[in-house]
């Protein structure tokens, strides 16, 4: 009952085989058990619409959460399997159109829309439907299978679903989808990818509030004449605490720097300054932070000391085993999948090399979290928070400073031994 926007034959896919979708499932059984852990506290006491709910697994394991549920499908025979064995009043199954959904407007607190964005034509369609339903401080969660980034297994797994008839119709890396989700007005507050045979991308979004001041949504990224000028104002802005986190590292004349996050370049400046015979590169998602920076560091440039790349910290260019040192200053407010971007540093540092992190606030007073009220998508992180991620990651001998400004910096070093245990640790 997809109307329009699907054809018969695809729906009837999802009815042929909705009696065997739970064993298909279960080979997915411990990223969706990851899965259920994250979900349970985005609804709890929640009002909750689930859209594909398929089978029912995700509803079903919400129950004790969520306050009550409207599960839909527009497979009739997948509904039919749902309701089976469900004795609870609180999930409400029924078969319903995700681009024409029934309910008034602002009806949820939370609509999931789990794994079905990449099997559906014109997905952004679908999103201005969740939006219309949503209540405006309301949050949209969507996992999605994020198939371009699949292993040798995830792969032939696709090539077998589409040969039986599997629709999909969006293959997406984690950071393409995240920011297909951007782009289509949705702020990402909290990404993960689970690993799986095809990867699993959780997001969770808000709708972007058209009424946010626009001065400071351009510290998250820079765009237009705004982002021009808030670039120029962190470059002055944020010399303070950048100069109190550089005492904190120690670097050799030569030594090689990527700094993520540049912004404006001023960091790039001094890290070029510091080391006279070496070569610092920087990356950051803004164009117009790169620009900035590309001006600043011309003469850098020109003789190949320096080099300045748009991009994620998710997916970093460069080589393992190549830098010396790593900075990041004032940015890891806005990386998506943190987890994920610290290995990604720790794969690029040498042995021995230094991961540093300097922020202007460290979370520890309630004055803290009013940025975060302001600049949609910034977390404010603790440095117990951050030291976590940081041995997750790999990382050793890891320092936190803090000054009486409430200033944070954190230092962690790539050592061998550190490169074992994570090796360890991945494989359990």
């Amino acid at each position: 009952m997809q109307t329009k926007e699907l054809s018969i034959t695809k729906k009837n896919f999802w009815d042929r085989n909705a009696a065997r979708y739970d064993r298909f499932m279960r080979k997915n059984a411990i990223a969706y058990e990851q899965l259920y852990a994250l979900l349970r506290p985005a609804v709890w006491h929640k009002t909750v619409l689930e859209v594909a709910t398929g089978t029912g697994q995700v509803a079903k394991h919400l129950l004790c959460s969520a306050d009550h549920i409207e599960a839909t499908d527009s497979s009739a025979a997948m509904i039919a399997q749902a309701k089976r064995g469900n004795f609870s009043s609180k999930p409400h199954f029924s078969v319903q159109d995700m681009f024409h959904l029934p309910y008034a407007d602002q009806s949820f607190d939370v609509v999931i829309v789990c794994n079905a964005l990449h099997i559906v034509p014109h997905p952004e369609k679908a999103l201005i439907e969740f939006r219309r339903v949503l209540k405006n401080d309301g949050m949209l969660i969507a996992p999605t299978f994020t198939h371009a980034e699949n292993s040798h297994w995830g792969n032939l797994q696709a090539l077998a679903l589409k040969i039986a008839g599997f629709p999909l119709h969006s293959r997406w890396t984690s950071a393409a989808y995240l920011a297909f989700l951007q782009q289509n007005g949705w702020t990402v507050c909290k990404s993960v990818v689970l690993q799986n045979s095809i990867p699993l991308t959780y997001a969770e979004c808000k709708n972007r509030k058209e009424n946010n001041n626009v001065i400071f949504e351009n510290t998250r990224d820079p765009k237009g004449f705004g982002g021009r000028l808030m670039v120029t104002m962190m470059n002055l802005a944020h010399t303070p605490v950048a100069l109190w986190g550089l005492h904190f590292l120690h670097l050799a004349p030569d030594a090689k720097v990527l700094d993520c996050g540049c912004g404006g370049g001023a960091n790039i400046k001094r890290l070029l300054k510091r080391c006279p015979r070496g070569i610092v590169k920087g990356v950051d998602y803004s164009a117009v932070s790169v620009e900035k920076s590309r001006r600043l560091n011309a003469a850098a440039i020109q003789t190949d000391r320096c080099v300045i790349w748009q991009g994620s910290v998710q997916r970093i260019i460069f080589a393992s085993d190549w830098f010396d040192a790593v900075t990041a200053f004032e940015t890891v407010y806005f990386w998506p999948d943190l987890a994920k971007c610290f290995r990604e540093v720790w794969r690029v540092l040498k042995p021995g090399g230094t991961f540093l992190i300097c922020n202007e606030v460290n979370g520890d007073t309630d004055k803290d979290k009013k940025w975060t009220e302001i600049i949609d998508g910034m977390t404010i992180y603790k440095d117990t928070e951050l030291k976590a991620y940081l041995e997750q990651a790999g990382f050793c001998d890891i320092a936190v400073h803090k000054s009486k400004t409430g200033w944070l910096c954190l230092t962690a070093v790539k050592s061998s031994d550190c490169g074992c245990r994570r090796q360890e640790n991945e494989g359990l």
